[in-house]
């Protein structure tokens, strides 16, 4: 299982860089997987000191007999972002193959999430002397991101260079199984901006019910207080609100944007609804800039809520 960018823990942190939802649908798959009987090994790229902790993302972590954490290196002793991955790929490849040759672990299928995870996964099926099974979890895509971003920022984000070596691996006979679509937006691109003809699977995030289910918050839960801290409303007029929720990092990717228009359509003909938005200061200008959109679409209830890791 190979999600190489961000920091891969059990326990994901929120608010860390280009760490979040890939990485909780990876350890809610892998653990789907281990109840099945299936050993796994998460890969991440490692050897750099964890950013609160200060703990070295090096070796092995296991959370059961079945599944593990796998933390590879290249010479860099600091934290990458996945836009500048491509030139660590070649020795991170090289530090997978080293530690499972060593281990003598059989490799008997592949699952490769993000364009990065793609190419290590591609490179190190090569070197495996028989064929495996390979499905690459895209997540997104290039061709969406370019859309959905104004040309003078694709070079900052090296989209012409990722959607070419995307394009490059779904054209080339063989080099993958197929292609697990998290969205049907994935898989209406995967056809109609890549021309995949390859087999595509349907595998959504799913809600994991322990954890979120239908319930009452009593009226002196904390959240309450938290809310109203952050909105200038009173608990008490709160309790009659419909609270609308976003927790993303602050990225124009992110589209948040969209969020907020959207809201404030919303809320003319919902008055009594709530939006509460993360939005972090350290995002500068385009922070500025949602608040500011806020303002001006005279968004009436809203709670701006900042994450730190």
């Amino acid at each position: 299982m190979i999600t190489n960018h961000g920091l891969h823990e059990w326990k994901v942190a929120p608010g860390l860089p280009d760490t979040g939802g890939q990485n909780v649908f990876v350890n809610q798959f892998s653990d789907q997987l281990a109840r099945q009987g299936f050993r796994i090994t998460i890969v991440n790229r490692g050897g750099y000191p964890h950013p609160v902790t200060g703990e070295e993302q090096r070796g092995l972590r296991y959370k059961d007999a079945y599944q593990r954490i796998l933390y590879i290196e290249d010479e860099e002793p600091a934290f990458v972002r996945k836009e500048e991955m491509a030139p660590h790929i070649p020795a991170l490849v090289e530090s997978l193959w080293r530690f499972l040759r060593r281990e003598g672990s059989l490799v008997t299928a592949i699952f490769s999430h993000y364009w990065d995870g793609l190419q290590i996964g591609v490179s190190y099926a090569r070197r495996l002397p028989r064929p495996v099974s390979h499905v690459w979890i895209p997540h997104s895509l290039g061709a969406i991101k370019q859309r959905n971003l104004p040309p003078e920022r694709w070079a900052a984000l090296h989209l012409t260079e990722r959607i070419a070596l995307e394009q490059a691996v779904l054209s080339e006979p063989g080099s993958i199984t197929g292609v697990a679509a998290t969205s049907s937006l994935v898989e209406q691109s995967l056809r109609v901006d890549y021309g995949y003809r390859g087999r595509i699977f349907f595998l959504p995030p799913y809600v994991d019910a322990d954890r979120f289910y239908p319930r009452s918050v009593p009226s002196e839960h904390t959240i309450w207080r938290f809310l109203s801290e952050h909105s200038g409303l009173t608990p008490q007029k709160l309790w009659g609100l419909r609270i609308v929720t976003e927790i993303s990092r602050t990225d124009a990717t992110k589209r948040k944007d969209v969020l907020i228009e959207a809201f404030a359509r919303l809320q003319e003909r919902i008055p009594d609804s709530l939006l509460v938005v993360s939005l972090e200061d350290r995002a500068g200008e385009l922070a500025t800039t949602l608040k500011t959109l806020i303002r001006d679409r005279s968004v009436r209830h809203c709670a701006i809520v900042q994450v730190v890791p």
